[in-house]
């Protein structure tokens, strides 16, 4: 199961959202390493939505 968290931008939906999966679902790379992420995030837009892993700074 998995939940996610709309992103706000002064109090309005900033067409972004993450969302955590609670396991394992891709990688990001940083540096010369590859991180390992139980999230990510998705981009709205007018024409459709963009899924990218997502790593907390």
């Amino acid at each position: 199961m998995s939940t996610g968290n709309l992103i706000l931008s002064d109090e309005r939906f900033d067409l972004k959202d993450i969302i955590n999966f609670n396991q394992i679902i891709g990688k990001i790379h940083i540096g010369n390493v590859y991180i390992e992420t139980i999230k990510e995030k998705v981009h709205y837009s007018k024409t459709g939505a963009h899924i990218v892993p997502y790593i907390d700074k």
